[in-house]
């Protein structure tokens, strides 16, 4: 008895570009990395980080604001859409639409040389930058390092980011330099407030470093997909990268032939 093709399977998408054909990618969304998802991000993140600043001067306790605006820049998802790569932003409301036939590239970062995502993605990057530099500011200039609370956030965010830039700048095949970076981090994480605070930060210290393994395990486990279209990149990360570029990829050759 022959077997029935399942409905979105990569054959199934010759000849179904003319109309309504919709195609989700499983596992597969975007990085808020352009538009109006990157201003939500860059806004809600770093809003987060000096909202103690801004309620102390004006009195307004605007954290909520900065949380949802970072909430909405969220990616949610991915689909090919007729002859479009459509990406999903917070909760669906916000959507990137991208010409297949306009794409110039589409590649896995393990296939990137060192260094090319932060060259693509430089707003993005600089974002985690300020936010990180601010959170080392605090804590050694502004009095971060006096609270509990906001030391562990200011040592959380700078250890955060440099495990996240280590992860973009350096290849995917060098997973040792990234875990021994990783390590560094971890141990700056546990001994900063270990020294400021005393014992009592070991527990809540061990919480925040195994959050920072599990992000690099999630760096790891996960494909990142960078797709250029009219000189413009955007980046997908996918718990099945492979399948995600072939069904892109597929996508593009559909497109460009129907």
């Amino acid at each position: 008895m022959m077997k029935k093709r399942p409905r979105g399977s990569l054959k199934s998408l010759r000849g179904k570009y003319i109309g309504g054909f919709i195609m989700w990618i499983k596992g597969t969304g975007p990085f808020p990395v352009r538009g109006l998802p990157l201003f939500l991000f860059s806004a809600g993140l770093i809003g987060i980080s000096i909202s103690d600043y801004i309620s102390r001067l004006t009195g307004v306790y605007l954290q909520p604001v900065f949380v949802f605006l970072w909430i909405f820049s969220t990616g949610m998802g991915a689909k090919i859409e007729g002859k479009n790569l459509v990406l999903l932003y917070g909760f669906g409301l916000i959507r990137q639409r991208i010409d297949l036939s306009s794409i110039e590239e589409v590649a896995m970062l393990s296939g990137l040389e060192k260094g090319r995502v932060v060259k693509y993605f430089k707003a993005y990057t600089f974002t985690w930058f300020i936010v990180a530099l601010w959170a080392l500011l605090d804590l050694t200039v502004l009095g971060g390092a006096e609270g509990g609370l906001r030391l562990y956030v200011d040592v959380f965010v700078a250890a955060l980011f440099m495990v996240f830039f280590l992860s973009l700048t350096l290849p995917r095949s060098w997973r040792t330099p990234l875990q021994v970076g990783a390590l560094c981090c971890a141990v700056f994480l546990l001994v900063v407030p270990l020294i400021k605070l005393g014992p009592k930060t070991l527990i809540p210290g061990m919480f925040f470093v195994l959050l920072i393994w599990f992000i690099i395990r999630g760096f790891s486990d996960d494909g990142l997909i960078m797709v250029v279209a009219e000189g413009k990149a955007y980046l997908l990360s996918s718990r099945r990268a492979r399948e995600a570029l072939k069904i892109i990829r597929e996508a593009m050759k559909n497109a460009s032939t129907s």
